[in-house]
């Protein structure tokens, strides 16, 4: 039985190895010629991105456009149910709001969510700086050149195993 699992493993392992090979296949060509101009990237200013994330998380990343959608309005829909909770929402038989039915638990949620925002605040600033700088999506290249590779190993013992290895391009 343990040989099944070792044969197992490195079938799974090859068929991972054979999955990023053939995504990279193309990974050593030139890149191919644009067919159209490239966008013209406008100049983002950080200080206004942090504080849309800041005050509404999520729109800061809306107004730099480098985050699909699907990031940027769960969080808008979780700031604004937070608010509801801590604000709006009446707790207790006698319709109290949460800072007055349980001043813990609101200093907690409101001390999680400063934290939380002033991160995405952060972020968002940093995001506004690298696209003014053209760092980017094109700063990552190096990645996109890497190479996944997974090979039978024989360990001592006469035991089989599988080695992987990384290569990153620079």
């Amino acid at each position: 039985m343990p040989h099944l699992r070792t044969l197992a493993t490195v079938a799974v392992l090859c068929t991972l190895s054979i999955t990023a090979q053939t995504s990279l296949v193309h990974a050593d060509s030139p890149p191919e010629e644009p067919t159209e101009p490239a966008p013209v990237v406008k100049n983002k200013r950080p200080l206004l991105a942090a504080g849309l994330n800041f005050f509404i998380p999520g729109t800061g990343y809306i107004y730099n456009g480098r985050k699909p959608l699907y990031v940027s309005v769960p969080m808008i829909l979780g700031a604004g149910g937070l608010t509801y909770a801590e604000n709006f929402h009446r707790y207790g038989e006698s319709g109290q709001t949460l800072l007055e039915y349980d001043r813990t638990a609101f200093l907690i949620l409101f001390g999680s969510v400063l934290v939380l925002n002033t991160g995405l605040a952060i972020d968002a600033y940093r995001e506004a700086v690298s696209i003014n700088d053209g760092v980017g999506r094109a700063g990552l290249a190096w990645l996109r050149r890497a190479r996944i590779g997974v090979a039978p190993m024989k360990a001592r013992g006469g035991r089989v195993g599988a080695g992987m290895t990384l290569q990153l391009g620079w």
